[in-house]
């Protein structure tokens, strides 16, 4: 996994990058001292995982998180126990209390990594059987039933998810990518990006970065690039 470390505190930077020195399944790709520092590598959608701290100056790790429009795995760094629920809140993978043990590191950094190897497993999501026709997602305090032949993409969104119809409507939900995936699970839908589920269905062409459904573009991530590409090799059969 792609990972970065974000704290204000030189001393914990250098503890953090010791620790995943000794993890052989994490690649550092950066160490920040300020979160707004990180945005572009992660804006790239090349980072998996982060660590942050959640105290530090101008913005708090809890508010850069929740800013995230594209949201990696998040473990939590910090020195004062009472955040713990919170950090939670916005789907931390886990929390780390300093001063940290490599013992407690590494059993973060696996947490993390079953997460990754899940969402790996499931990016490809190709048509199986004879799923039904409809699917149901909750937005706000109604449930929604949606005919599946009128999803165009889903997009990522903190927290939620938005599902885009071929209408031009979309609505909110309040869950995960994978959560979305499994509903659509047996559909003709690809995860071709950290951010986007696309409707092979509703594609209208497809370039080596990105595709469009409509007048859409939605990006391919790097990634995602290799099994798409046989993925519509054989929904085109």
């Amino acid at each position: 996994m792609n990972c970065i470390a974000i704290d204000d505190s030189a001393n914990a930077l250098e503890l953090i990058k010791i620790h995943i020195s000794k993890t052989p399944f994490l690649k550092l790709m950066g160490t920040y001292q300020a979160a707004p520092e990180a945005l572009e590598v992660i804006n790239r959608g090349q980072v998996d995982l982060i660590f942050i701290d959640i105290q530090m100056p101008d913005i708090s790790g809890m508010e850069f998180v929740r800013s995230l429009g594209t949201q990696p795995l998040v473990v939590f760094t910090t020195a004062y126990s009472e955040y713990a629920v919170e950090g939670y809140e916005v789907n931390a993978i886990d929390y780390l209390l300093k001063p940290i043990s490599f013992e407690r590191f590494l059993k973060a950094a696996n947490k993390a990594f079953e997460h990754y190897k899940v969402n790996q497993t499931n990016d490809g999501l190709k048509p199986v059987g004879k799923p039904a026709k409809h699917v149901f997602f909750k937005s706000g305090h109604e449930l929604m039933k949606l005919n599946v032949s009128d999803i165009a993409y889903v997009e990522s969104k903190s927290n939620y998810i938005k599902v885009h119809l071929i209408t031009g409507s979309s609505i909110m939900s309040l869950m995960t990518m994978q959560e979305a995936m499994e509903k659509l699970m047996g559909h003709s839908f690809f995860r071709c990006h950290r951010s986007f589920i696309i409707s092979l269905d509703h594609l209208t062409s497809i370039a080596s970065h990105e595709v469009k459904i409509g007048s859409v573009t939605v990006p391919v991530g790097k990634r995602y690039r290799s099994e798409f590409q046989k993925t519509v090799e054989d929904f085109s059969r």
